[in-house]
């Protein structure tokens, strides 16, 4: 768990946070807050095409 990423649910404030993170020296913690809003972004994308599958069921 990263901190404080349970106050933040949307991935372009945790990438805010990797660039102030990396402001300040950090990498190491902004590649790790980096890689949480790429998964968030992804499953994003996945609920979205799981969404759009099941709309389009019956026409398969």
């Amino acid at each position: 768990m990263l901190p404080g990423f349970a106050h933040y649910d949307t991935d372009c404030t945790i990438c805010t946070l990797a660039v102030l993170w990396a402001a300040y020296g950090h990498r190491d913690i902004a590649r790790h807050y980096i890689l949480a809003a790429v998964n968030l972004r992804l499953k994003k994308i996945e609920g979205k095409l799981t969404a759009r599958l099941l709309d389009n069921e019956g026409y398969w």
